[in-house]
């Protein structure tokens, strides 16, 4: 049964349709390898990314340990944070309102009603800026915290995994409408002089441009089983995850003129699921340093509502591996099966993450690339940096792809025996 389960899972993948929530590299060895882990992750990592490993461990690992696995990242390839920040910050609605104000207040000395002309011109001209620099715009961001207890063998092995983790994302809409009120408004101020006094209306008022942000974080608590078989005269090694999910969803929407005082809580459009999903993984070692893999996360696929009626769908994410390993090397490649639509506003993603990692004594040192085949131009180099000494590690990595905007971070501290 459980054969005829892996076999029907590996065809079925060739036909999945995009879903959300990407394959992310949860840990930082993943992570400075170009995300790489489906054959090539220890057994700290194995159920992230293929339960299978559990049963294919180095014949010196008996126990693992990792508290915290910390992973980071943002996507900015707009600048939309930068400008948000800079609308909070400088008030261009308020303002606009103040001078609107001021202008609309009777008076009959030329020099006032000159002055009040000039900061409802400048006033307005800023309110412009301020809706063009959110204009068409996006930010992604992720990342999780994950603890894992691993005890991994070579005919059978096991590990349970706790991990929260999160992705989502902003984006800016400008209505043209919107636009053409501030102009037809400044032509009009230009346009008067002291003796029409003709009042101005408010027009943020009826402004529809907004901010819309959207995110879901995903709490899974699962076990880990793998173990080895024979299928036709060779042996693999198979893997399963069940796992409960809970999971937020949160997804609301500032009008423009309200990123003056935006006041954001969790509380917002948030609702609440639980669910259970389950992984699959097999491996297969050659005996001549290669190793090649092959998982299905989520395999159960699951739609998720949010609060504003849009939905967040999580479901199956096909990826296959191959790895070659020596005593003081590793070279892994990842291939992404299917593309995956993003949690919150950004691009579809479907990656291809090749990296190694050096033995150095008591360091390892990793550098990688991912390449994103759905959009090239968000694709990342990686580096990352362990310390293993004395059963102790202790794992950093970075990635960063100057081009769009995005930086990537993890770190972990782990016991191996």
């Amino acid at each position: 049964m459980y054969r005829k389960l892996m076999f029907s899972t590996a065809i079925s993948c060739f036909s999945l349709t995009a879903t959300a929530a990407p394959f992310m590299a949860m840990d930082p060895r993943s992570l400075g390898m170009g995300g790489t882990g489906v054959s090539a992750a220890t057994s700290a990592g194995a159920v992230f990314y293929n339960p299978a490993l559990l049963a294919a461990a180095k014949a010196d690992e008996d126990f693992s340990l990792e508290i915290p696995t910390l992973t980071l990242r943002v996507a900015d390839p707009d600048k939309l944070r930068d400008s948000v920040s800079d609308i909070s910050d400088k008030d261009p609605f308020q303002k606009f309102s103040t001078a609107l104000d001021a202008f609309n207040t009777p008076t009959t000395n030329p020099t006032i009603f000159n002055q009040r002309k000039t900061n409802l011109f400048n006033a307005s001209t800023d309110m412009r800026n301020a809706l063009v620099s959110i204009s068409d715009r996006t930010v992604e961001a992720g990342g999780n915290f994950g603890v894992v207890v691993g005890i991994p063998s070579k005919r059978f092995g096991s590990s349970f995994m706790a991990n929260y983790w999160a992705a989502g994302g902003a984006y800016g809409e400008v209505s043209g409408v919107d636009l053409k009120a501030i102009d037809d408004s400044i032509a009009a101020v230009q346009s008067q002089d002291i003796t029409s006094l003709l009042t101005q209306n408010d027009i943020t008022q009826n402004f529809t441009s907004f901010v819309a942000l959207r995110a879901a974080t995903f709490l899974e608590i699962g076990l880990g089983f793998g173990r080895e078989f024979e299928l036709a005269g060779h042996t693999f090694a198979g893997g399963i995850t069940p796992k409960f999910v809970q999971v937020q969803t949160y997804d609301y929407k500032y009008v423009a003129k309200e990123l003056d005082t935006a006041d954001l809580t969790s509380q917002q459009g948030e609702k609440k699921y639980g669910s259970f999903n389950i992984d699959l993984g097999v491996a297969k070692d050659y005996g001549t340093a290669w190793k090649t893999g092959f998982a299905i996360k989520n395999l159960i696929p699951q739609t998720y509502e949010t609060g504003a009626k849009n939905q967040i769908k999580v479901g199956p994410q096909a990826r296959i591996g191959a790895s070659r390993h020596t005593d003081r090397t590793t070279l892994a490649f990842d291939l992404d099966l299917n593309p995956t639509d993003p949690v919150g506003f950004g691009g579809k993603t479907q990656y291809l993450g090749i990296g190694g990692e050096v033995d150095v004594w008591v360091l390892l040192l990793r550098l990688g690339y991912r390449y994103n085949i759905a959009d090239s131009a968000s694709s990342i180099a990686t580096v990352g940096l362990g310390l293993d000494l004395l059963g102790l590690h202790l794992d950093i990595s970075a990635g960063a792809s100057p081009d769009v905007g995005e930086v990537n971070a993890a770190a972990q501290l782990g016991f191996r025996f």
